[in-house]
């Protein structure tokens, strides 16, 4: 037995993803139970993918780097429509709850797989609303990520810019290529009339990839 070997022991005996696997890993809060699933379904993701090509429906929670995966999506757009990268914006589309996502979209794509903390989304209002009593957590629903030109903006007037993030820590570390290790990107969600952008502000509302457990 090493030291290394004794640690991850001692992480499996806590129900502990071990430190030596977190430096590789993804970001995690998770149990190791919950983490051993949450690899299982990515590894699911993947395999699929190779075997049968891009899916239709995005779980953009397995993805590794995320930031580069919707990179990759807008330069695809810029390059098939010949508009310049640094003019594309994306336009955000929530589907309602009885969406069935039976065709890929010509452009960006259909992702599912965030959480809502800090408020919940009205399937009926199809905007942000207060959180039920006792629910910490909302599932979002699915959302087509559109690239377009910045003159060809569809974004609704009012919206919260709403923070998304791979884990509830809300922090990262700045890497290499420039991205944190943990924010993914600004997602415009539609918000009621009544409210502002600084109402839910305030509330520390916020979107995750995945939960802790």
């Amino acid at each position: 037995m090493t030291p290394e070997l004794d640690a991850v022991g001692q992480a499996f005996l806590a129900n502990k993803v071990p430190a030596m696997w977190m430096k590789a890993s993804y970001p995690s809060l998770k149990p190791l139970s919950g983490y051993v699933l949450d690899l299982l379904k990515r590894l699911k993701l993947f395999n699929d993918w190779i075997k049968n090509g891009p899916p239709v429906l995005f779980w953009i929670s397995g993805i590794f780097f995320t930031q580069a995966f919707f990179t990759g999506l807008m330069q695809n757009f810029a390059r098939k429509t010949k508009y310049p990268i640094d003019m594309c914006i994306w336009n955000f589309y929530f589907k309602k709850a009885d969406f069935v996502a039976d065709k890929a979209p010509e452009y960006g794509c259909l992702f599912d797989g965030l959480f809502m903390e800090g408020a919940r989304w009205d399937n009926e209002l199809m905007a942000i609303s207060e959180s039920l009593p006792k629910v910490l957590y909302c599932s979002m629903p699915i959302i087509n990520l559109h690239p377009c030109l910045n003159t060809e903006d569809a974004t609704p007037a009012k919206i919260y810019l709403s923070p998304t993030y791979k884990t509830s820590e809300r922090r990262g570390t700045l890497s290499t290529t420039g991205h944190s290790t943990n924010f993914i990107m600004m997602i415009a969600i539609p918000i009621q009339e009544q409210h502002s952008e600084q109402y839910w502000n305030v509330r520390g509302c916020a979107l995750l990839s995945q939960l802790d457990d």
